[in-house]
């Protein structure tokens, strides 16, 4: 039993957390007790450059938590967790994961936006105010 679980940036939660409680219930009804592995990967990345909807992330993320960058904690870093049933399988998933993610880490980016998230004019309607933040 293999499974990979991912959300980010308008990722479907919803979906993603009725998959991890149907997982949940049949390792218990079947006395499944899934191998882990977590594998700290020394690297952090803030965020806005690790989005899912722009590779190299979009092809990359599977189990892979990026950290928290601004946390500014030493234990803070990038990690790569994985569960299954074979161990071995569970330990090599893990080091590939973590691979890729070390050899992409010069290509992420910010992404570009096509279009404004919300219009900023209509946040910005105060005469005085647009002068400020436009002059």
């Amino acid at each position: 039993m293999r499974k990979v679980l991912r959300t980010g940036v308008g990722g479907i939660a919803i979906d993603t957390r009725e998959r991890s409680c149907a997982l949940l219930l049949r390792c218990l009804d079947q006395g499944i007790r899934p191998a882990r592995a977590w594998l700290p990967i020394p690297l952090l990345l803030p965020g806005e450059r690790t989005s899912t909807l722009v590779e190299p992330a979009k092809s990359i993320f599977a189990s892979l938590w990026v950290g928290y960058v601004w946390a500014d904690e030493p234990r803070s870093s990038a990690a790569v967790v994985v569960t299954g049933t074979d161990t071995a399988a569970v330990a090599a998933a893990a080091e590939r994961v973590a691979r890729r993610y070390w050899d992409a880490r010069e290509r992420f980016a910010y992404p570009r936006l096509r279009r404004p998230m919300y219009p900023l004019d209509a946040e910005i309607s105060e005469p005085e105010l647009r002068a400020k933040v436009f002059s």
